[in-house]
């Protein structure tokens, strides 16, 4: 009851149908563990509504049920949704008027539940016929791909997540989409999602949350699920998208892409792992320092005296990090025994050190780009995390900066705190960036 429909969970679109409904609380009643709903529920209280939860067993009959369930049932007029996901409603109807009309038993029913009324038709309940909801088939993975199609081009029936300033147009959460990238509506984005430049969204697409769109790609009449990454110059029409498996929604066709750099799972973050992952930095920082000060104290100078220390300021556009950021690096040229050394030992990044002491930046990251033309910097670089020694350091093989993009890209997906120290080794053992 988690997995989303237009980036709103399933359980959301029963609870507001109860709430439409004029329901004051609500039971869940499963019979296999709900631990996860009901740490996403909780009591209702975000909803306005009071959810409480039930443990039934697979074989209790409705009978069963209610007897189980009497004390809640007996509050008054009940409305009983079994076995079902997702209940069609449309938002500018009265389903009070609905619900006090309908006379006890199945008042709606569908392929794989139903919706039943317990109690009498309340005398004061309005004649005539009153528009009522319904019950979509929804047991294949080509009909939840419809419904989620039609629940999009009928966004006004629903209470659907995101801000909307126009029609059809639907925004997550920290979006960032590039100069230069085409939103085509309808278009549902989730949190937490970074578009680049030169790619083309829509019509008919659902971004899921937590998703990294590159250079060049198009997405239409597909869903994209949670932390999924889209590579640079895919196209991705009329499929369902997650993680790295590529699903043909009609014929049920899987294709599991083994390339990372085309698709794959962007692994959630964690506030805690992002504290753990930022110590072991500045602790592995703060070693650097100590064992280079020696090296530096000595060359330093004789660096100064030959006039082959310089700094550049280097710039980390926006949409690359969360906001512009300028950093000082140090440019030595290899020349003479002192030059050569200092690069060796990567005396040029010592000053730098520091600044992941105070975590301004990362010990292994992104490096910011050589070019000057920033907006060629800003198009290529997605989610950047600014530091010291770059992941494209630690291979020998890119030739330009396309190909460092596409190493940050790889390890910005892939590395955690372990591996960021085994690439800082091999980015310092790497005699590339000298």
């Amino acid at each position: 009851m988690l997995v989303t429909l237009c980036n709103k969970p399933f359980i959301e679109y029963l609870i507001d149908f109860a709430i439409l409904s004029g329901s004051e609380a609500l039971r869940i009643a499963s019979d296999s563990p709900i631990t996860d709903l009901e740490n996403y529920c909780g009591n209702g209280s975000r909803w306005g509504i009071t959810i409480d939860y039930a443990h039934i067993l697979f074989e209790d009959d409705q009978e069963r049920l209610l007897e189980k369930n009497r004390q809640f049932c007996s509050r008054g007029k009940t409305m009983l949704i079994e076995k079902t996901l997702f209940v069609a409603y449309d938002k500018k109807n009265d389903y009070r008027l609905w619900l006090r009309a309908c006379p006890e038993g199945v008042a709606v029913s569908g392929t794989s539940g139903s919706i039943t009324i317990l109690g009498n038709k309340q005398e004061n309940a309005i004649p005539g016929p009153i528009p009522g909801p319904s019950l979509p088939m929804l047991l294949t993975i080509g009909e939840y791909y419809r419904l989620a199609d039609d629940t999009l081009k009928n966004a006004d029936r629903y209470i659907l997540p995101g801000y909307s300033s126009e029609p059809d147009c639907f925004l997550g959460r920290n979006v960032v989409i590039q100069k230069g990238a085409e939103i085509r509506k309808p278009v549902m984005i989730g949190n937490n999602v970074q578009i680049s430049a030169g790619s083309i969204i829509g019509p008919g697409a659902i971004i899921g949350s937590n998703i990294i769109i590159d250079r060049e790609s198009v997405v239409s009449g597909s869903i994209l699920m949670d932390n999924t990454f889209i590579g640079e110059q895919l196209e991705v029409k009329g499929r369902i998208a997650d993680g790295s498996l590529l699903i043909d929604p009609e014929s049920g066709a899987t294709l599991q892409m083994e390339d990372p750099h085309l698709m794959s799972v962007i692994q959630p973050g964690a506030s805690t792992k992002q504290i753990i992952r930022r110590l072991i930095h500045a602790l592995a920082a703060l070693a650097l320092l100590i064992v280079l000060a020696l090296p530096f104290l000595v060359l330093r100078p004789l660096l100064g005296l030959r006039r082959n220390w310089h700094t550049k300021k280097r710039l980390f556009p926006p949409g690359a990090t969360a906001k512009k950021l300028t950093i000082e690096q140090v440019v030595i040229r290899p020349e003479g025994a002192d030059g050569r050394l200092a690069i060796a030992l990567s005396i040029d990044r010592y000053p730098s050190l520091f600044k992941v002491l105070g975590g301004k930046l990362r010990l292994i990251g992104h490096r910011p780009a050589v070019s000057s033309d920033t907006s060629t910097i800003s198009s290529g670089c997605i989610a950047m995390n600014p530091a010291v020694f770059g992941y494209a350091e630690t291979e020998e093989w890119p030739e330009n900066e396309r190909d460092e993009l596409m190493v940050d890209h790889y390890h910005l997906l892939h590395s955690g705190s372990l591996n960021d120290i085994g690439l800082l080794l091999k980015a310092l053992l790497n005699k590339k960036h000298m």
